[in-house]
């Protein structure tokens, strides 16, 4: 029995030795194919009936520990699996996908799981609300210069070159008669704005009719093709997504303004009246009438304030050109898109601008929060070792699309079968530190203490 065992274990030794080589989609294969099902059933209950049958084992404790915790982490590992979760639905149980994906927008909810390709598995019996998103990097960013290439340069063709900045440091722009210093570099930045900045609703429709809305509670405009009406609810100097009571909610922070919206009343020829929520410097996507186009213009920023809160870097530039010298703040916010200046007398010359593109991120970290019939139940900051456990499953950060539409990816793994799996490599290591360290320990203090 113990050299079948020994055969048994040794076999997956050598098909993992050779998964090594063919790849870790082809060994997922192997390992999850019918005939190595029917192994690791069949050495499931090899190393059980050890247990129960073989005297050898119940005169020597340490293996039987290390056998009994093979079985356990055998046995957790199949009900975690999809087919020992697809068995368990069959028997009519309660079942989890063994792995999934969630893609959630930030300041949004969802419960939805869905596989690789995007299909539906299931639905979670709670919410995952992304509240945050960043990425960390190893280093501060970068400022680069991009090429015109062509001789018109007009930018179609471009190459670019980075610049080894440091702060009050005067440097030559490559492929420019100017230099440029930087004066102050913030690692976490908001924009800021002149005093008294006040934004603006523009309303167009298709038909030509044009109106313009001050940024202020009660303006209101009416046009009559396509029939609709915008009233200005709420006006927002800082705004920021908050969860209330644990529920979603939209509040103004205060403080300078940094990220101004607007909540507009918009009511259409059938009567139907329907809120929107409208930031500065993006248009109103989906509107709800037709051929109407609504944006929110707020003047640009005048520069950037230190902000703890922000994870977007900021630096304040000096260019030096022939017969001026100018100051400009760059921001790399998306929302705003003012992380670049042009150069050159008529603004046809290279681009300055402060990136992250080169640098390779140190993290990817999203803050979640459960919800449980809309209300807050457990908040955490995850990255790609660090997940979230909670209601059976892990939720660990997968990637990080970043644009307009900014989303993370969070990979959903069940942890049905995990508590077996850790009792069995409990039993295993107790075992086998038994049977090699304590064994002989005990029986040289035995020897030590005898007549």
């Amino acid at each position: 029995m113990g050299r079948l065992t020994l055969g048994a274990i040794a076999l997956p030794a050598a098909v993992a030795i050779a998964g090594a080589f063919a790849g870790a989609d082809r060994a997922a294969a192997v390992f999850n194919s019918i005939p190595m099902a029917v192994y690791w059933v069949g050495l499931t209950a090899l190393l059980a009936t050890a247990c129960v049958t073989s005297r050898s084992l119940r005169r020597r404790p340490g293996l039987a520990a290390a056998h009994a915790g093979c079985v356990a982490v055998l046995v957790g590992a199949m009900i975690g699996s999809a087919d020992g979760q697809a068995l368990r639905g069959r028997l009519g149980a309660t079942t989890r996908p063994a792995e999934a994906y969630m893609g959630l927008a930030k300041h949004h909810a969802s419960d939805l799981l869905v596989d690789a390709d995007g299909e539906t598995l299931s639905r979670l019996p709670f919410e995952i609300y992304l509240d945050d998103f960043w990425t960390d990097y190893h280093a501060p960013a970068d400022l680069a210069v991009i090429l015109p290439t062509d001789d018109d340069g007009d930018g179609d063709a471009t190459a670019a070159a980075l610049i080894p900045w440091q702060v009050g440091r005067e440097m030559a722009i490559p492929g420019a008669e100017a230099t440029v210093r930087v004066l102050q570099y913030l690692p976490s930045a908001s924009v800021a704005f002149a005093p008294g900045a006040q934004g603006r609703v523009r309303i167009r429709t298709v038909a030509g009719e044009s109106v313009t809305l001050a940024g202020e509670v009660g303006a209101a405009a009416t046009l009559t093709e396509p029939a609709v009406t915008v009233r200005v609810l709420r006006v927002f100097g800082n705004l920021r997504r908050v969860l209330i009571d644990g529920r979603p909610a939209v509040a103004d922070v205060g403080g300078p303004p940094a990220r101004p919206a607007v909540l507009l009343a918009i009511e259409t020829a059938d009567d139907e009246v329907h809120e929107r929520l409208l930031y500065a410097g993006l248009p109103l996507r989906e509107p709800p009438a037709p051929g109407v186009e609504i944006a929110y213009d707020f003047p640009p920023p005048t520069g950037a304030t230190a902000d703890p809160s922000s994870h977007t870097p900021a630096m304040e530039i000096e260019i030096a050109e022939p017969g001026r010298t100018r100051r400009r703040w760059l921001l790399a916010d998306p929302m705003w898109r003012d992380d670049s200046v042009r150069l050159g007398p008529d603004g046809r010359g290279p681009t300055l601008l402060i990136t992250r593109e080169p640098t390779p991120p140190k993290a990817y970290r999203s803050v979640l929060v459960v919800l449980v019939d809309g209300r807050e139940t457990r908040r955490m900051t995850v990255d790609v070792g660090r997940p979230m456990r909670y209601g059976g499953y892990h939720f660990y950060q997968n990637d990080q699309p970043y644009g307009e539409d900014m989303y993370a990816t969070l990979t959903v793994r069940s942890d049905a079968g995990l508590t077996a799996v850790y009792v069995g490599f409990g039993l295993l290591a107790a075992g086998v530190t038994w049977r090699l360290w304590g064994r002989p320990v005990w029986a040289w203090a035995r020897k030590r203490g005898g007549p």
